[in-house]
């Protein structure tokens, strides 16, 4: 008979019933990180792997393709086109610098009467009260430079003449502030050459700031307003053109009204016979003298000459005179030559030294 095996003893529990598990040890951190980096950088070797094999060999495949597709008559793939960047947004072209337009002077007087070379009938008026006596008993001359604003070397020249001048400025025009100081700055007076309608308007335009015999009160009255506050440092005024206007007593009024208001005085220049400026002061009782001789309506050295002659000639006469000149070159000319000798046998003033009060 086969011998029965024991059975195999299981060895004894220990104590406390259960088996000892075996537990994992953690593993280390620096473990970690270099694997890590040795995963990137084979990553990175792999892509310069992949980087290298397309350049090294790409041509050879498209050449092996086009010629495939030459013989076949296939159209060999292209490579695909890089995108394209984006249209970038049109820029202005850039603009020349606008060129201003030169400045237009205006027409400086007309002369529609013969008698501009006329010498006006009349005498000087008495004023209000008897005047202050006089240590200098020469005959007293007042030059008026109209046309003043249009700035250019010859108006300075005669800024410069070393004698009493009166100047008077054309409102808006571009040089009227500069000129108005440099006058004040030389202790001379500065007029407002007060642009009014002539008989050949619209022909011939005075200029901006005109008053217009067709204007009612009102509109004339702001426009009149505007003109005087152009201009700074004004004693008085004096018309520029109108002959149209300055027969219409009805546009005189208002205009004389704000001036006497203002305190300002009048000096017609006489551009018409048929003035009605020397009446309609008189009702108004506003300072008011007129021009007595024009020098260069005819614009020539001699005629210059003859004419500021005829200009000292009717000072002592009447004891006074005013002439009007205008900035031209050939007037400033003779100024310069002349004046010496002129100062000598007269006395020049400002305007205001020879307006009066009409009784």
């Amino acid at each position: 008979m086969a011998q029965k095996k024991s059975p195999t003893k299981k060895a004894p529990p220990k104590k406390g019933g259960a088996t000892k598990k075996t537990k994992k040890k953690p593993q280390n951190g620096k473990n970690v990180l270099v694997k890590l980096a040795v995963a990137i950088i084979l990553v990175i070797a792999a892509a310069g792997a992949v980087a290298y094999m397309a350049n090294r060999y790409a041509p050879a495949l498209e050449e092996a393709a086009q010629s495939q597709a030459a013989k076949t008559g296939a159209k060999a793939p292209q490579p695909a086109e890089p995108p394209k960047p984006a249209a970038a947004k049109p820029q202005p072209a850039p603009t020349a610098p606008v060129e201003k337009a030169p400045i237009k002077k205006p027409v400086y007087e007309i002369f529609d009467d013969k008698h501009i070379e006329e010498i006006p009938d009349h005498e000087p008026e008495p004023i209000e009260e008897p005047p202050v006596e006089l240590t200098d008993d020469r005959p007293r001359v007042a030059i008026i430079i109209d046309d003043m604003g249009y700035g250019n070397g010859i108006q300075h020249k005669f800024l410069d003449l070393p004698y009493v001048l009166t100047y008077s400025i054309l409102p808006h025009s571009p040089d009227q502030i500069e000129i108005a100081h440099l006058a004040h700055d030389k202790g001379r007076q500065v007029l407002l050459h007060l642009p009014m309608e002539p008989m050949q308007y619209p022909e011939v335009d005075p200029g901006p700031g005109t008053l217009l015999a067709s204007m009612t009160t009102d509109a004339m009255m702001d426009i009149l307003k505007e003109d005087l506050a152009a201009v700074p440092y004004i004693a008085g005024v004096n018309n520029h053109m109108g002959s149209r206007l300055t027969m219409e007593s009805g546009a005189l009024y208002p205009i004389f009204t704000v001036l006497k208001k203002r305190g300002l005085f009048f000096v017609d220049s006489r551009t018409t016979r048929h003035s009605v400026c020397r009446p309609s002061a008189r009702l108004f009782q506003l300072p008011f003298a007129q021009r007595d001789v024009f020098l260069d309506h005819v614009r020539t050295e001699a005629f210059v000459e003859k004419q500021l002659k005829l200009l000292v000639s009717v000072a002592k006469k009447r004891g006074q005179a005013i002439g009007i000149g205008h900035p031209y070159k050939v007037t400033y000319n003779v100024l310069a030559a002349r004046l010496p000798a002129v100062d000598a046998e007269v006395r020049l003033v400002p305007a205001s030294d020879l307006v009066r009060i009409i009784k």
